[in-house]
């Protein structure tokens, strides 16, 4: 195993890097422009042309390259999702990510992903998912406080430092907030993965029902008893742990499902010099 306390890398940081956005960012079109470098919209709507695979590849491994000089990465762990199908949160709920399933993906993702495990050394990841990897591998590693990079909103409330590949802002958070932001998702409910909360309950409301409540048992007691509330006893507390399944991202090896053979990896070092 590396020794990572003895690497003449040791004072450049380490970071663990959730590849979800960099890859959509990489394989996303490129708005058409006119002569003068304007964006050309037809009937109010910008048009669009297809990336070629080389520009894809060169766009992602310019945003990484950004990133290393930026954060003054030395080492790093990627992760790459893979085989939605067994994805164990959509065993435990069927609504987990259930708006995604019939939509056509981006062209070239495949390639891209095949890029950055080639040539980035990211690891694919199947059962979990690449957010719950970066978090196990973000608590494995926590004296060598790795940021972790992502642009996924559950990620970027994750305890320790965070970066937003989507705008290049840095967040400190303690696993208070980490928790907290956990109960207030449970509430709400989670757009972006077809996941509802409670029934009228937005995010104005759910603040005002946790303010004030400290300690995650406590937090976790509120939450509860809205369920059984909205729905019964029975359905709600049911409902409670489908949603609590759903929006909890893992943080260590030992919350790993049964059918999960993950094993935490060691970092990488950048390749090259920038």
């Amino acid at each position: 195993m590396i020794d990572y306390k003895e690497s003449n890398k040791l004072r450049m940081n380490y970071a663990v890097i959730d590849s979800g956005s960099l890859i959509y960012s990489a394989v996303n079109p490129n708005k058409v422009l006119d002569d003068t470098g304007n964006p050309v919209k037809v009937d109010g709507k910008f048009q669009y042309y297809d990336k070629t695979l080389i520009e894809a590849q060169y766009h992602l491994d310019n945003i990484l390259i950004q990133m290393f000089q930026t954060l003054d990465i030395g080492h790093f762990i990627g992760f790459i999702d893979t085989r939605f199908d067994l994805n164990f949160r959509v065993k435990i709920d069927s609504r987990y990510k259930s708006n995604r399933k019939d939509r056509e993906p981006p062209k070239w993702i495949r390639e891209i992903k095949q890029h950055l495990q080639e040539y980035w050394k990211f690891i694919p990841v199947q059962v979990i998912e690449s957010d719950d990897a970066c978090s196990i591998c973000k608590n494995h590693y926590k004296e060598l406080n790795p940021i972790l990079i992502s642009g996924d909103h559950d990620c970027l409330n994750l305890e320790g430092v965070t970066y937003n590949g989507r705008n290049g802002t840095l967040k400190v958070n303690t696993l208070e907030d980490e928790q907290r932001e956990l109960w207030l998702s449970l509430l709400v409910g989670d757009a972006s993965d077809f996941i509802g909360g409670v029934s009228k309950i937005g995010l104005v409301k759910a603040t005002k029902l946790l303010e004030g409540i400290e300690g995650n048992d406590n937090l976790r007691e509120v939450v509860l008893k809205e369920y059984c509330k909205v729905y019964n006893e029975n359905k709600g507390i049911e409902l409670f742990y489908k949603t609590y399944s759903s929006l909890y991202t893992l943080r260590s090896i030992d919350e790993l499902p049964i059918e999960c053979d993950f094993k935490v990896p060691e970092f990488v070092q950048t390749p090259g010099t920038f």
